[in-house]
């Protein structure tokens, strides 16, 4: 496979923020095309032959594993399966949904959950099930934490309310397509999947950075234990690192597959993408200059979202259609 890591020493920096609407504005560096859509998974392939265990599951939106209280949490379109993560066959809590999940997270000692349909962020208690809902307008996609604040990324009017409790702190707007929002080394990135664009904000008060292009078509994101944020170029092809602060474009990796899901294993350093082109899981080592293939896995079939046990290495592969969870050893 050929391999390349491109660095980029300068930011693009953007005065005043991007420029929001979805049709194409010649001033505008950032935008990708006359027309602004987010990158899709593939349609998988009808073959599948999946390695390791498959669980019954139906079809999945999102997929967290909950390392503190060793909780697999499996989201569907109208609940929410909570299984041990020892025995993920039996016990499982079935926990209602008001819509499908956005973006499910582990935040301190519980399960986050954006559901942009009921314009609701879930905090449910992974052991009991509890759910406390807080109503956030806006259909949030994505959502993280740091210093007791929420950093919500919102569809409608497009951008990221920062909040602390059930209070909105600031409306940082101007994010026509925001969906995952990064906090780290002080700076939270913003990723938008219609502009395609990564772009620095303060978490204090709101004010923007630098913006760079996230390849063709950016679709999730996640940070590494170095600081680094590893985005999922599903148009393109492509995994690509940054670092912020200031922000800079560390690493291109070719992905050939439709990549689309993506999860962390920290103790191997360790990054699963899911190549929904051709039912496949990729794990590549991060610890060096550039990303090396360690494992390539057959998938269930439609392999939208994966999650890693970093105690164990297991790796969980949720089916957006209706083939399960697959539990992979590699």
């Amino acid at each position: 496979m050929v391999r390349r890591t491109i660095a980029l020493l300068v930011g693009v920096a953007v005065a005043g923020g991007l420029i929001t609407g979805c049709e194409s504005k010649s001033s505008d560096p950032l935008q990708v095309a006359a027309k602004l859509e987010a990158a899709l998974p593939a349609k998988a392939p009808e073959a599948a032959t999946p390695v390791g265990e498959v669980l019954p599951s139906p079809a999945a939106t999102a997929i967290a594993v909950d390392q503190k209280h060793q909780i697999l949490a499996v989201a569907s379109a109208t609940s929410l399966a909570l299984s041990p993560l020892a025995d993920p066959v039996s016990g499982a809590r079935q926990v209602p949904l008001p819509g499908p999940v956005g973006e499910l997270t582990v935040i301190g000692d519980e399960l986050l959950a954006t559901v942009p349909s009921a314009n609701a962020v879930l905090h449910i208690d992974p052991v009991s099930g509890t759910v406390r809902t807080e109503q956030v307008s806006g259909e949030p996609t994505g959502v993280s934490s740091r210093d007791g604040r929420e950093f919500v990324a919102l569809a409608k009017p497009g951008g990221v309310t920062i909040r602390r409790g059930d209070q909105q702190e600031r409306l940082v707007a101007d994010f026509p397509g925001a969906a995952r929002t990064f906090p780290v080394n002080g700076r939270l990135l913003v990723l938008d999947r219609l502009y395609t664009t990564v772009t620095e904000m303060d978490p204090g008060d709101g004010g923007k950075g630098a913006a760079l292009r996230a390849g063709e078509g950016a679709s999730n994101g996640l940070v590494d234990r170095y600081g680094r944020v590893w985005v999922v170029d599903t148009r393109g092809n492509e995994l690509i690192a940054f670092s912020v602060n200031p922000l800079i474009m560390r690493q291109r990796f070719p992905v050939a597959g439709t990549p689309y899901g993506i999860a962390y294993d920290a103790q191997r350093d360790l990054v699963w993408v899911t190549l929904t082109g051709r039912n496949e899981v990729v794990g590549f080592d991060i610890a060096g200059g550039e990303p090396v293939e360690r494992h390539r896995i057959s998938s269930v079939r439609q392999p939208d979202s994966v999650a890693v046990d970093s105690g164990t290495g297991r790796v969980f592969v949720a089916s957006a259609l209706d083939q399960g969870v697959q539990v992979v050893r590699p």
